[in-house]
């Protein structure tokens, strides 16, 4: 999710050029987003030799938040989204596309800082991309996991996972340097222990998964420790720890998983399969999985 606060970020800076505390309006933006966001991790296995592994986050929701701007900057930004959606980025491209966009002639070094800052280290992720889809019914951010194994995958999530850290080592000594600025009552205050607590989270949720696969037999595992603390910190207040419960109230997760061949067996309850039986999916409120992480834990086994 700290890459969704990046993009939220940006589509705040796009079209409102006049936000205070622009970090609490990411947490309010974010939970209104939730209400009708999804999460789904599609994973493409039907060829071995190239796995495609999506994290994708509906955001219908400020979709419609943004086809509503009216002033021609909006409608304009909109329209270069629209140009440079449907495509697999790598962050440099990703970045550029940011670049053409109309910040009314603003500075976009001032805008994008963040973005700048990390570039470096997520450029070393190679194979990682990222993509803006974009229609007249959906609006999602795709991050995209690419591999040519399972264990290629395994150690593509090891380097996210590594990667990830020393960014958030670098937004945290930011925030710290910015809590400097404050008197010390502002620092102590509800919104700031929110804000480090979301801070200190330095494990990418759907970073945390490790997969296994002999034979007709597929297994998929997490960190359940590190899932929840990625969602609902150790760091937080009880009272922020409710409020961030329901934020992620009506957030849905959804599990899509294509083999090569037809499923015999999940261990998923009420998993919902495809015609030829080679895909399944399964949809989880994120409470429930924060409840019960072992949910994200799941064996299937395939026909001969």
């Amino acid at each position: 999710h700290y890459f969704l606060q990046r993009l939220i970020k940006v589509i705040l800076i796009i079209f409102d050029e006049n936000i205070i505390m622009r970090n609490f309006l990411v947490l309010i933006l974010m939970s209104f987003a939730f209400t009708s966001c999804a999460i789904n991790e599609v994973v493409d296995l039907s060829n071995p030799n190239e796995i495609r592994y999506s994290n994708e986050t509906d955001l219908i929701g400020i979709k419609r938040l943004l086809e509503k701007q009216t002033d021609n900057t909006s409608k304009n930004n909109l329209e270069i989204l629209k140009k440079n959606s449907n495509k697999d980025l790598s962050i440099n491209e990703f970045i550029s596309f940011l670049k053409t966009l109309d910040l009314n002639q603003t500075k976009q070094n001032d805008k994008f800082e963040d973005l700048y800052a990390i570039q470096e280290d997520l450029s070393s992720l190679d194979f990682m991309f990222y993509r803006i889809d974009y229609n007249e019914k959906d609006f999602k951010f795709l991050i995209i996991n690419k591999a040519n194994s399972i264990s290629n995958l395994n150690e593509n999530f090891n380097k996210l996972q590594e990667v990830y850290k020393i960014i958030n080592h670098k937004k945290q000594l930011k925030f710290e340097a910015e809590l400097k600025k404050l008197k010390k009552k502002e620092r102590d205050s509800q919104l700031i222990n929110l804000m480090r607590s979301q801070n200190n989270s330095t494990i990418l949720s759907f970073g945390n998964s490790k997969y296994f696969s002999e034979g007709n037999f597929f297994k998929r595992t997490i960190d359940t420790k590190a899932f929840v603390e990625s969602y609902l910190p150790s760091s937080l207040s009880d009272e922020n720890r409710e409020l961030m419960k329901k934020m992620f109230s009506q957030y849905k997760v959804n599990f899509k998983y294509t083999f090569a061949s037809p499923i015999k067996n999940i261990s998923i309850a009420d998993a919902l399969f495809s015609l030829d039986r080679k895909t399944f999916s399964k949809e989880y409120s994120l409470v429930e999985l924060l409840n019960n992480p072992e949910l994200n834990n799941f064996t299937v086994e395939l026909e001969d």
